[in-house]
């Protein structure tokens, strides 16, 4: 599979010539703007500088994922458990979906260093998650760690404030509701899938 890469408007379009591949998309409004002011600022060597989300090694993650990290500091004590929330988005592919391989690697990722003791902080960090309700751990084989599910952070953050109002800051509340308003999102319906 080949692919070109054409500016347009402060914005590189990668086309395939795959024929399994879709249609570039064209550029929204917003992005060209963005694009053209990223240009203006930083020079046309900029758009060379920095990732695609069509490339490989990127997934997508929540724009209230700092401050999700940042809450998550606040309700928990001993192991940092915001550097393993954060690992394991960076795992997922876009479904939410986690398998554990190798634990002394994931404790490693997140900044904790000794084969059993690296492994025993991460550990404890994965039980916070799964605690505060961010997560769900299922067992793989003997290993009680063997598959994460990263839960929606929105319906997290709704029963955390129903269940632990007095924990979660105002201010922090304050910052997550602006910033839902500022990127345009809207807060959730939840909606239950009821097997028949």
């Amino acid at each position: 599979m080949a692919t070109t890469k054409k500016e347009t408007g402060g914005i590189i379009v990668i086309e395939s010539t795959d024929d399994e591949a879709t249609k570039p998309k064209k550029p929204h409004v917003s992005d060209r703007r963005r694009g053209l002011e990223r240009t203006a600022v930083f020079g046309d060597f900029a758009s060379t500088q920095i990732w695609y989300k069509d490339e490989k090694g990127f997934c997508t993650i929540p724009r209230t994922l700092p401050l999700l990290c940042t809450l998550i500091r606040e309700l928990t004590t001993g192991a940092d458990a915001a550097r393993v929330y954060l690992d394991f988005w960076g795992r997922q592919h876009d479904d939410g979906f986690v398998e554990i391989v190798d634990e002394g690697d994931m404790a490693s990722a997140c900044g904790y260093q000794g084969a059993h003791r690296g492994v025993r902080y991460w550990r404890t960090g994965v039980k916070e998650l799964a605690r505060l309700g961010f997560i769900e751990v299922k067992p793989r084989g003997a290993r009680a760690f063997g598959y994460v599910l990263l839960l929606h952070h929105d319906d997290v953050v709704k029963k955390l404030l129903k269940a632990k109002p007095n924990r979660v800051p105002a201010w922090w509340t304050e910052l997550y509701d602006r910033r839902l308003r500022e990127t345009g999102v809207r807060k959730r319906r939840v909606v239950q899938i009821v097997d028949l």
